[in-house]
């Protein structure tokens, strides 16, 4: 199996950031980053929702329908879908153009020189956690560009943030969540504060899970215009095919999600030792994100989406706590600790949507079409 085959290859370099200088590192992570772009641009009829992006794509040739139409997608990936479909006429070049912006972006904050003292992990926690983005979807574009306004955040740029942050929102709405990021991300928050929010997070989450809440018997949450909206807008996309969620029930997803979330986060938040630097900052926006999580994806399994823009830390946060650690056996013996939670990761997306992704269609297939049994 193609995507899983490509995370075997990527799981040893996650070991050797240690091995290889900062121009070698690059080097490894543009060529990766190269062969993504290329496997996402001539797929055909795999991935999720590729039936609703297709249609989208061929249904984007007038700017009425980009801007009015209340079965578009949003007005910024709706412009991009017009754009090229109104000048190539090609599906393929959508495509090369979409995943070349989602991992391109994604490329430059993990060579960034902030970031690139562990490329290489990153590198394998980018694919294990986005697949690489081969087979991305809006809010993978839309998670890129806010992860790309880090950079901003850190040199303290607020109007280019809000204005990254507002572009985003044009690709996938839920991206404005991220403007809080800013007043997070310049806070110090000690260890104790961290843990004792993530905590109160879990605590709410199994809470809200057990007596049955959800955002139709909250008015303080249903009375947030911009949370009614995107609900209206997950339920316009289900009815039309547009949103999957894969073999696994949702009880099990977020089962899972809470497991998952709780082996990276203790050891993570055990590690932060009251340091004051751009990782321990990046943390606070994790700890916010599993806030969002516990508590929204209770209340409503759709808004655990909205974690995604705060997760995709971990493909920066987690190599640097483990990097921390003088003694070299227990930092690798983390580093294959945290390595096997992100290989199962990517195996269960994989898994979970099995049909879709396997096998690996292209536009070079005679037969590229999917019989859905």
């Amino acid at each position: 199996m193609l995507l899983l085959t490509i995370a075997l290859i990527l799981f040893p370099l996650a070991f050797l950031d240690k091995a290889f200088t900062d121009k070698t590192k690059k080097y490894i992570v543009f060529a990766f980053c190269v062969l993504f772009t290329v496997l996402g641009s001539v797929r055909w009829n795999t991935g999720t929702d590729w039936d609703a992006y297709y249609y989208g794509f061929l249904s984007a040739d007038s700017l009425d329908y980009v801007l009015y139409s209340p079965y578009a997608f949003e007005k910024g990936f709706g412009l991009l879908n017009f754009i090229i479909l109104n000048y190539f006429n090609s599906y393929t070049v959508f495509l090369l153009v979409f995943t070349f912006i989602t991992v391109f972006l994604k490329y430059k904050v993990i060579t960034h020189k902030i970031f690139l003292n562990y490329a290489l992990f990153s590198l394998f926690a980018y694919y294990c956690i986005f697949i690489g983005d081969i087979v991305a979807t809006r809010q993978s574009m839309a998670v890129s560009i806010t992860l790309f306004s880090t950079l901003f955040i850190i040199r303290k740029k607020l109007v280019w943030f809000i204005l990254t942050v507002i572009l985003a929102s044009s690709i996938h709405r839920s991206a404005i969540v991220f403007i809080v990021a800013y007043p997070l991300f310049n806070y110090d928050f000690r260890q104790k504060t961290l843990i004792l929010i993530y905590f109160i997070g879990l605590t709410l989450g199994l809470i809200f899970q057990q007596v049955g809440v959800s955002s139709f018997n909250i008015p303080f949450i249903s009375s947030f215009e911009s949370l009614s909206t995107y609900s209206d807008k997950i339920s316009g996309y289900s009815e039309t095919g547009q949103v999957s969620y894969g073999k696994a029930s949702e009880g099990l997803l977020m089962m899972l999600g809470y497991i998952k979330s709780i082996l990276i986060m203790l050891p993570v938040l055990y590690l932060h030792k009251n340091q004051k630097n751009i990782y321990t900052r990046l943390l606070n926006l994790l700890v916010f994100g599993s806030l969002v999580y516990f508590t929204l994806g209770a209340i409503s399994s759709d808004f655990k989406r909205l974690n995604a823009y705060f997760s995709v830390y971990e493909i920066l946060v987690i190599p640097y706590f483990i990097y921390s650690l003088k003694n070299k056996n227990t930092r690798y013996l983390l580093i294959l600790f945290f390595c096997l939670i992100l290989f199962n990761r990517v195996y269960s997306a994989i898994y979970n949507f099995w049909d879709l992704y396997h096998p690996f269609l292209t536009i070079f297939d005679s037969n590229n079409y999917r019989i859905n049994v």
